[in-house]
């Protein structure tokens, strides 16, 4: 069985910096029973921000990976438990912005390795159709570290989390 996921998501890692949005596309082959394989991907919707008198930051992750997917209750039950586990490359990219004309703000990209785990709870709607929801964890391999002035004001991604509901569409195929 394929199927396609589309999840709009809110994103958030400990370390000063506010919550973010993204929209999370997944793509899963269940070659088994129980086991599966796939990839995803997320876009940056709402950048997490951080604000100080010396100005503001914001933080847009991107990221692509590959996950095996776990199914305990097998293919075809109404409701479907899953655990995934990946991992991806996520591009870092922040942004900043000053209020004094004597200090100049920066724009920085950074691609780092990520591993995430991944607990899901799908409903079948209909023959194609499934609602579901997701609760992701991970850690990147090299945090986001952002500065003003030299001086670390936050950071990202050890640990980050995501939340969301959203749908994925399925098919079998014969072969």
């Amino acid at each position: 069985a394929l199927r396609l996921g589309l999840t709009p998501t809110l994103t958030w890692s400990p370390g000063g910096l506010g919550p973010g949005a993204t929209l999370a596309l997944s793509g899963t082959w269940m070659f088994g029973e129980r086991w599966g394989a796939g990839v995803f991907g997320t876009v940056p919707v709402l950048r997490g921000a951080v604000e100080r008198p010396a100005g503001r930051a914001t933080l847009a992750v991107t990221v692509v990976g590959a996950a095996v997917r776990y199914q305990p209750w097998g293919r075809g039950q109404r409701w479907t438990p899953s655990l995934d586990l990946g991992v991806a490359a996520a591009l870092l990219r922040s942004r900043g912005e000053v209020t004094s004309a004597l200090l100049q703000g920066e724009d920085v990209s950074a691609w780092t390795a990520a591993a995430q785990l991944q607990l899901g709870q799908a409903f079948t709607l209909g023959d194609l159709v499934r609602l579901r929801a997701d609760a992701t964890v991970g850690l990147l391999l090299a945090p986001a570290l952002l500065r003003f002035a030299g001086e670390e004001v936050a950071t990202w991604g050890r640990p980050f989390f995501s939340v969301g509901v959203g749908a994925d569409l399925g098919w079998t195929l014969r072969m």
